[in-house]
């Protein structure tokens, strides 16, 4: 979970946050949290999912990118 990776955080064991593979609600979820760091979608001729999906307009309302 987030909780677990801001105890991570706190503890000095990791710097960032990042989420892979994961919706817009789940990244405005656990900005709530935590500040995400990076995500990792993805994007290829087969997969334009985040073209329409919605990630990559909260992932710029939450001034991660």
């Amino acid at each position: 979970t987030v909780d677990a990776l801001v105890e991570l955080v706190k503890e000095g064991k990791i710097k960032y946050v990042g989420l892979f593979e994961c919706s817009a609600a789940t990244l405005r979820c656990a900005y709530k949290v935590h500040p995400i760091s990076e995500i990792q979608i993805e994007y290829s001729s087969w997969t334009l999912d985040i073209e329409t999906n919605g990630i990559v307009e909260a992932y710029h309302e939450l001034g991660s990118l």
